[in-house]
C-alpha cells in the first residue's frame, strides 16, 4: 500500500473510532505512530470493548451488529478466554471490518464532485 493510502487508511480509522467511542476521541487526538498504529489502535478499542462488555452485554450485541461482522467469527470469539482477550479479538475484527470498509469505499470511489 503506498504510503499516501496507508496515512488515509490511518486517518478513516481513527475518525470512526471516535465517532463509535467518545472516549477515544481524548487518546486519538494525538497522532498515532505510524509504526505501531493499527496495534495502538487495537489495544484502545480493546480497553473500550472490554468495558461494555463488562457493563452493558446487549449494548456490545448492537455494536457488533451495526458493524456488521461476520457472526461465525464473533461466535469463535467467545469461549473459554479472558474478557481482554475476547475485547481485543473483537477489537480486531472491527479494525479489519473497518479497514475492509475503507478499501470498498476506495474501490468505488468516484473523481468526480456530486457523482454517487
Amino acid at each position: 500500500m503506498l504510503e499516501t493510502q496507508q496515512r488515509e487508511l490511518e486517518k478513516y480509522l481513527q475518525e470512526q473510532t471516535k465517532n463509535e467511542f467518545g472516549l477515544l476521541k481524548k487518546w486519538t487526538n494525538n497522532v498515532l505512530c505510524s509504526e505501531d498504529f493499527e496495534s495502538d489502535l487495537t489495544n484502545l478499542v480493546a480497553l473500550e470493548l472490554k468495558k461494555i462488555l463488562t457493563q452493558d452485554f446487549g449494548k456490545l450485541m448492537e455494536l457488533l451488529y451495526k458493524w456488521d461482522l461476520n457472526e461465525g467469527k464473533v461466535r469463535a470469539t467467545f469461549g473459554d478466554k479472558t474478557e481482554m482477550e475476547v475485547a481485543r479479538e473483537l477489537a480486531q475484527l472491527y479494525i479489519n471490518r473497518m479497514k475492509q470498509k475503507w478499501m470498498t469505499r476506495q474501490l468505488f470511489k468516484s473523481d468526480e464532485e456530486g457523482d454517487w
